[in-house]
């Protein structure tokens, strides 16, 4: 490779800027001014000025670059020959040893993804009023039918490659635009991006598209294939989250194990340095044997952290060989999400390791929102409790569908606020055999009823919640 690319490749994550990129071969200098995405040593996605105009390039590096950057130009030429929205490419290219390569495409502003514009990136809720949400979404299942009714498919398909601007959608990562084979790989398709929306949107958008493509599937095929997509992606993100990548940041020592949502290192990083410092500053929450749990202000944030205690020399011994409680929580945290579960957004995870050893965990999170759903019911008036009801009984289809058990499913590890939210984690677990999960599960739920006396109003409400969710 020229030194100019080794030099790119060897930046990691934190590429200068501005970067002349003058190993480019094109005419005028090529100068990035904003790096947008970047997987180090493979991939780097830029605002950038070149001639005079702003424009979006990616940089390819390493032995497939020119390849990639050649999927890139098909992609876009199998979308441009269909009439579909995509930028403008402007030029491209590959250096004659084929270890460097480039795209570059008009950039256009003001611009958003359907990710950045609705909420729905890794985890899929609703940030905006459910009728926006809506709108967003049709128009691009709209794209989507045009891409199926013209016997393209985006392999990669998720709503980051959707691009709302000017009234339109394009359709932007051209390197996944692929020919669809058959009807069942464009359905296939579709459920994977349903997957990652809120589960109340899927079926307006499957009417959608049904009467823009006049697909024969039903609802209920697609939903289940939505389903499945889900739970992979939900263990996907569970397996990245204990591994260094674009969205966490983990450092491994012989004394400790670290992992950190990429996004939140600046912040939560020097907490780390002595989380049981924090803990003897913060407000207690909880103070028992097995966990303390503290509330801290951190830098204008407030700050969860949970501490998993051991309780004596016969504990440590039983525990040291396994994950701690702090990383089962952390994983079942992001899974939990990703199924459309509210829990407090895990920050990061902490393990005290004496080489093979593991001893301490800790686990920090944003602060849960509201009060346990004991209180909170026998407070309620009757139409308040009937949301609760609802709500659990949403809570408990998702534990039905993926076979989910919470292990320890009272009232107090449930909290009411704007929304029914899933605390104390450690003893979630997912189940293969279905015996096992029902067992499990109807535990859980007999665990729930006896936070009400037999009888009352808050018993008969969530006792109907419970037997009216379909298994």
């Amino acid at each position: 490779m020229r030194p100019d690319v080794t030099e790119l490749a060897k930046y990691g994550r934190q590429p200068p800027l501005p970067y002349r990129a003058s190993w480019l071969e094109v005419d005028g200098l090529l100068q990035v001014e904003q790096w947008l995405r970047i997987l180090p040593g493979k991939r780097y996605v830029g605002r950038a000025i070149w001639q005079g105009q702003e424009v979006l390039v990616k940089l390819f590096v390493g032995a497939r670059a020119a390849r990639k950057a050649t999927a890139e130009v098909e992609g876009y030429e199998r979308l441009t020959t269909a009439g579909l929205k995509t930028p403008a490419m402007l030029a491209h290219g590959a250096l004659s040893d084929g270890q460097g390569a480039w795209v570059i495409v008009r950039f256009i502003p003001e611009s958003r993804t359907l990710a950045q514009a609705s909420g729905f990136d890794i985890i899929p809720e609703c940030t905006r009023p459910l009728d926006e949400s809506r709108r967003l979404v049709a128009e691009v299942i709209s794209s989507i039918a045009g891409l199926h009714q013209k016997g393209l498919r985006q392999q990669d398909i998720h709503p980051g490659n959707f691009l709302l601007a000017e009234g339109q959608c394009w359709i932007i990562d051209t390197a996944d635009v692929l020919p669809i084979d058959d009807d069942q790989q464009a359905v296939a398709n579709l459920a994977v991006f349903l997957a990652q929306l809120p589960e109340k949107l899927w079926k307006d958008a499957w009417s959608l598209y049904q009467q823009l493509t006049s697909a024969v599937a039903e609802y209920g095929r697609v939903a289940a294939l939505a389903h499945e997509w889900q739970a992979w992606r939900a263990r996907d993100l569970a397996d990245k989250s204990v591994r260094d990548c674009s969205l966490f940041q983990v450092e491994t020592g012989a004394t400790f194990f670290r992992a950190v949502w990429r996004t939140e290192s600046d912040l939560i990083s020097p907490l780390l340095e002595d989380l049981d410092g924090a803990l003897a500053t913060a407000t207690l929450l909880k103070d028992g044997g097995s966990a303390t749990v503290g509330l801290v202000d951190w830098q204008g944030r407030q700050l969860v952290i949970k501490r998993y205690n051991l309780k004596g020399l016969g504990h440590r011994l039983k525990r040291c060989w396994r994950p701690t409680r702090a990383w089962h929580s952390w994983q079942a945290g992001h899974r939990l999400r990703v199924l459309g579960i509210n829990t407090p957004r895990p920050l990061a995870m902490v393990e005290e390791r004496c080489g093979p050893l593991r001893g301490r965990g800790f686990l920090i999170t944003e602060v849960a929102d509201g009060e346990d759903l004991g209180g909170a019911a026998q407070q309620a008036d009757s139409g308040q409790l009937q949301s609760m009801g609802a709500a659990v009984k949403a809570m408990l289809k998702v534990m039905v569908c993926h076979r989910i058990s919470h292990g320890d499913f009272k009232a107090t590890n449930l909290l009411w606020g704007e929304a029914l939210t899933m605390i104390d984690l450690d003893a979630v677990r997912w189940h293969n055999k279905f015996n096992v999960w029902r067992k499990a599960f109807n535990k859980d739920t007999a665990r729930l009823l006896r936070n009400w006396a037999d009888g009352s109003r808050e018993h008969q409400c969530f006792k109907d919640a419970i037997d009216n969710v379909e298994s």
